[in-house]
């Protein structure tokens, strides 16, 4: 609650682990270069609190700012009635090919103005949900769909969390900024809290720091990368 955290011990004596890593887990994304790739982050007090939600291969802007979990909930169901039955052209997609074709692919996308204020806004984001109308069973299942599903994913996020249909949940994390050790304490301490009742469902909005509940979509379309 103070914003600090406890340090980590490596597991091989008194030394500890490099927290450097944790200052890249939200607000920052991979982007393809022309001949290497990139990692842009961006300033957590200018856009902390807005996330990205990605349903049916369509992509949505939420502020999360001072709501508790059933008005965050209430906007999540806002969103999935938005993306209807049928599902967009997969731009998401793109972020899993090979680094040239998401280069020239994602040109392309900025050079529209509209395009690349919502490319703007995903790579910004604390970080992404992607709600799947999938319903995996078995952990090998779960996996399979995690890592492809029907692509309702921007790879390129370093924090993607997918929710699946039937309630499973998984992390998805890219690498180039982010190791191993942060992540998988996130995961362990959301995980902890939620298994110890430690998460408090029922926090009251404090005055004055409501979000605007406009939830935006983010026009991102694959026909306009290939026109």
């Amino acid at each position: 609650s103070n914003g600090t955290l406890e340090p980590e011990p490596n597991g091989r004596g008194p030394a500890q682990l490099c927290s450097n890593g944790y200052k890249f887990l939200f607000h920052s994304a991979r982007v393809p270069g022309e001949s290497k790739d990139a990692v842009n982050c961006y300033n957590p007090a200018m856009y902390n609190g807005e996330i990205f939600v990605s349903r049916k291969n369509q992509f949505f802007s939420l502020n999360i700012t001072g709501l508790n979990t059933d008005e965050i909930e209430a906007e999540l169901l806002k969103i999935v009635a938005m993306a209807g039955e049928s599902a967009a052209s997969n731009v998401g997609a793109l972020t899993a090919a090979s680094r040239d074709l998401w280069y020239s692919s994602r040109a392309k996308l900025l050079a529209d103005n509209t395009s690349a204020a919502s490319l703007e806004k995903v790579e910004r984001a604390m970080f992404g949900v992607c709600l799947d109308d999938l319903s995996p069973i078995t952990p090998t299942e779960v996996g399979r769909n995690a890592l492809n599903g029907k692509c309702n994913r921007f790879f390129d996020k370093t924090l993607q969390l997918v929710v699946f249909e039937n309630g499973k949940a998984v992390f998805l994390g890219e690498h180039a900024k982010s190791d191993g050790s942060p992540t998988a304490r996130l995961c362990n301490d959301v995980l902890t809290k939620i298994a110890t009742g430690g998460l408090d469902y029922s926090i009251p909005v404090v005055a004055g720091t409501k979000a605007t509940r406009a939830v935006s979509a983010l026009p991102l379309s694959a026909t306009s990368v290939a026109a």
